[in-house]
């Protein structure tokens, strides 16, 4: 999930991502002009998370300057970041190397702290 997203004028996307992937790793990573930085650890590995094909109910916040993911009812990370503040919410799927990925999103709730 992302949140905070935003577009200069010139192209450039800042924004967080809040992400698990079917092999059981998760981040929190920052986007500022297009480069990535890591807000939580990167290579960790949940055995909440299932892996897969299987389904996860995901959960994403971002509040004031905290930012917590959490799956199937556990939280994964919840760390602090404030450097951006502002901008839109919307949905995030890559594949990175292999191509061929069905993602489904079903019940996508954004609501106001």
């Amino acid at each position: 999930m992302m949140c905070r997203y935003n577009e200069t004028e010139a192209g450039s996307h800042s924004f967080y991502y809040l992400v698990i992937a079917g092999d059981t790793y998760a981040a929190i990573i920052k986007v500022v002009d297009d480069e990535q930085i890591e807000v939580s650890a990167r290579d960790v590995q949940f055995d909440e998370i299932n892996g897969g094909n299987a389904t996860n109910h995901i959960t994403a916040s971002c509040i004031g300057s905290n930012l917590i993911l959490s799956a199937n009812g556990s939280q994964l990370f919840a760390v602090t970041d404030d450097s951006l503040t502002s901008g839109d919410v919307g949905l995030i799927a890559t594949t990175y190397e292999e191509g061929g990925i069905d993602v489904k999103f079903d019940n996508f709730v954004v609501t106001e702290p």
